[in-house]
Parts: structure tokens; sequence; C-alpha cells
């Protein structure tokens, strides 16, 4: 499993006017609840002598912040990036986020891809993210 000296920010970068976002949204604030409670779970318990790192979740309007869009190498909508310490990663594309469960894992660099028994965290994927696995852009 990899394990980060920080707990990093995942970043859902949108467009208002996007189908795709829209439909992630409840999964996407689902997602940052759960990671919320996680956090301060971590931090209430004295017991974790090295927690687990659980992720701050923010969302950036690519309409109104179309240089920082430019800059993180955004190329379509809905787009999600880890930043952790000094890396970026890139949501892979062919994982389908149907749940606010997988973002999370992912997140926490726990997640399994169902197509291979290797773990997520850490790919440096340029690709975006596909909503359901119906979808082809």
């Amino acid at each position: 499993m990899d394990t980060h000296s920080d707990n990093g920010v995942l970043v859902e970068f949108f467009a208002p006017w996007c189908g795709h976002c829209k439909a992630l949204a409840p999964i996407w604030e689902e997602a940052v609840r759960i990671l919320n409670k996680d956090r301060a779970e971590v931090s209430a318990s004295a017991d974790n002598e090295e927690p687990a790192p659980v992720p701050v979740g923010a969302m950036v309007d690519c309409m109104k912040h179309r240089q920082l869009a430019e800059r993180n190498n955004v190329t379509g909508f809905p787009f999600i990036k880890l930043f952790i310490n000094d890396d970026v990663i890139d949501f892979p594309v062919h994982i389908s986020i149907d749940t606010a469960q997988i973002l999370v894992d992912w997140a926490k660099g726990i997640a399994k891809d169902p197509n291979c028994e290797s773990e997520l965290a850490g790919w440096q994927l340029p690709l975006m993210v596909l909503l359901h696995p119906d979808i082809v852009r």
C-alpha cells in the first residue's frame, strides 16, 4: 500500500454546465463527507501512532479559474486529481465512479483496480474520469 507523509488534497476540476459533473456531484459530496469524518476520527484517536492519510476534498470551477485548469492539464470534465506532497496523481480513466467509496479508497491509497490486483495509488495516468463504463469521450 502506498502511504503519504501528508494528507493531500483531492480535487475535482469541473464546469458548471457539464452533465457528467452534475451527475458526479452527489457522489463527490458523499466522498468529501466520508473523508471529513475519517479525518476527524483519525485526529481524535490517540491509538494511531502513524495514522493513514485522509485527504481534504476541494472543487475548482474551471470556468472561473481557467488558468488554474490549464496549469493542471485539465482536458475534460470532470477531472479528478490527488495533490499529495510534490506529486499530482490523476484518477484512472478506466475506473467507474459509481459510489463515493471508490473515490475515498483511491484518495486514501487503499483502492484496488478491479481489472487487476495492483493498487491504484501512485498511478500517474493523464486521463479523464469516466462516470459510467458505457460513456466514451
